[in-house]
């Protein structure tokens, strides 16, 4: 996983990576979902198809929604979150029942961020 962290697997087609993936069942879907950038306004196609045929599995849906957190920014934390929110409410139209799930548990959990980001920069006095 340390060698693959650093390899953008988008050179790779999503269908080629999902076969790989079904080679085994559960590790599978989860290590590719670590490994698959999460941006917007587009839900990738390689994340969708994850979503759609493993979004049950709470570590898949966990592991999108942490690739679509993390990274870095400058300025206010509420604003920057504000920004996913609705890049995730976009993808809370999704057809698809897995994608709709996990867009409205990611909203809602971003939603939360605020609150809590939005009281630590008010406390701090930042602008």
């Amino acid at each position: 996983m340390l060698y693959l962290q650093d390899l953008d697997i988008s050179v790779f087609g999503a269908e080629e990576l999902l076969q790989w993936a079904e080679q085994s069942p559960q590790e599978g879907p989860r290590t590719l979902s670590r490994l698959c950038g999460v941006t917007g306004p587009n839900l990738s196609p390689l994340a969708r198809e994850l979503l759609v045929r493993y979004g049950k599995d709470k570590r898949v849906r966990s592991n999108l929604a942490a690739n679509f957190t993390s990274g870095i920014h400058m300025g206010s934390t509420t604003y920057w979150l504000q920004a996913k929110v609705q890049i995730a409410k976009a993808w809370a139209d999704d057809p698809h029942p897995n994608v709709r799930l996990w867009a409205n548990e990611l909203v809602r959990s971003l939603e939360q961020e605020i609150v809590h980001w939005r009281q630590w920069e008010e406390e701090e006095g930042l602008p």
